[in-house]
């Protein structure tokens, strides 16, 4: 599946689409060392292939510890998220696409990775963030690709 959304992105203009080069093993392991645990396969195998994503104004985030700049990290994010914010994340939630607007799609680990959605100012004691997606190329496929205003060769879709 990762391989299909790739190619399917890969048919934007590079000006609308940023692929990044591929992470190295070291850069995952380096993550999950530093989140406590494993993430899900869909990301790892995408992360091998293209270590981030940037679509327009949506992004996927990229693993190892010298991201820059550290908004594109998922360390980074993570560690915010979960230590430096006013609504902490479970750990069992890995943020991994920012929606630019403080609230993040993010793998439920505690839920075999299904996508959610993390609303920042939400109090999640009350009730459960919302399940999106089953599976990150679900959410690529709907959030960055159907949502956009922009065919493949840059013009726009009105």
């Amino acid at each position: 599946m990762i391989r299909y959304i790739i190619a399917e992105l890969k048919k934007f203009k590079r000006s609308i689409v940023s692929l990044e080069n591929a992470a190295s093993e070291s850069e995952i392991i380096e993550t999950e060392i530093h989140i406590g645990q494993l993430l899900p396969n869909e990301y790892k195998e995408f992360v091998r292939n293209h270590n981030g994503l940037e679509f327009m104004c949506e992004y996927i985030l990229r693993v190892g510890d010298n991201v820059q700049p550290s908004a594109y990290s998922l360390n980074d994010v993570y560690d915010f998220e979960h230590f430096e914010t006013y609504n902490p994340m479970p750990p069992y939630i890995i943020p991994f696409s920012p929606d630019g607007y403080g609230n993040h799609y993010c793998f439920d680990m505690k839920n075999n990775g299904v996508v959610i959605f993390w609303q920042h100012d939400l109090n999640y004691k009350e009730h459960q963030p919302e399940i999106v997606y089953e599976s990150m190329v679900a959410m690529i496929r709907e959030v960055f690709i159907n949502w956009s205003e922009m065919n493949y060769d840059g013009t726009s879709k009105q």
